[in-house]
């Protein structure tokens, strides 16, 4: 069932839907922010300063709503993507892989822990985040290269706070780790768990452009 990739104390992914995934975006302002977010019962999507705390091995967790689990938190996204874990939350670091028993306990996003870890079992990272002036950060790291040994989670986390964010998350990794400039890669191809020498085919995409 693949269970087993989740650790005791947050939800399986089969019961996941309901849990606030760490979200980056901007307002219609053109502001950007990094919340956690989820889907109502009533298909409104919420956004929150706080992901739901720990219930210890419970399966379920009540579903998203206006004042659950924490009152929501009032944005008009320009656009937003929801991805996870937060790294970085009102400029301070946020991923524990504190273990009990081997197992994470603060894994509140739900995120896999061939993700969510300190260990660098996917060391290729794509974070986005934002500095406490609005310029946004894009950043993207190579691990499986002779150059670097990639990132944890933590150390992703780090990254992001060095580089001034107060606030960033994590996007899918591994070979989906792509960055392109004006249409031209600039990160490895040698990263790709595939050992592709060609973009791979990712379900979204961050673009940014000149007006």
């Amino acid at each position: 069932s693949g269970d087993y990739l989740v650790d005791r104390g947050v939800v399986t992914p089969s019961t996941s839907e309901g849990n606030p995934k760490g979200t980056f975006g901007v307002d219609a302002d053109q502001k950007p922010f990094a919340l956690w977010a989820g889907k109502g019962m009533d298909g409104v999507e919420y956004f929150y300063e706080h992901p739901k705390m720990n219930l210890g091995n419970s399966s379920i967790y009540g579903a998203c709503a206006e004042n659950y689990p924490w009152p929501n938190v009032s944005v008009t996204p320009y656009y937003a993507m929801a991805a996870g874990p937060m790294l970085v939350k009102n400029g301070k670091v946020i991923p524990d892989v504190t273990k009990e028993d081997g197992v994470f306990v603060r894994n509140y996003e739900g995120v896999w822990t061939d993700i969510f870890n300190d260990d660098t079992v996917t060391p290729d990272r794509t974070c986005v985040g934002y500095t406490e002036d609005g310029r946004i950060i894009l950043f993207v790291c190579d691990g499986r290269i002779k150059a670097s040994k990639g990132a944890s989670i933590v150390e992703a986390a780090q990254i992001m706070k060095g580089l001034g964010c107060v606030g960033a998350v994590n996007f899918d990794g591994g070979g989906s780790t792509a960055m392109l400039v004006q249409g031209n890669r600039v990160n490895s191809y040698e990263s790709n768990t595939s050992g592709a020498t060609e973009d791979r085919a990712v379900g979204s995409v961050m673009g940014f452009f000149l007006k």
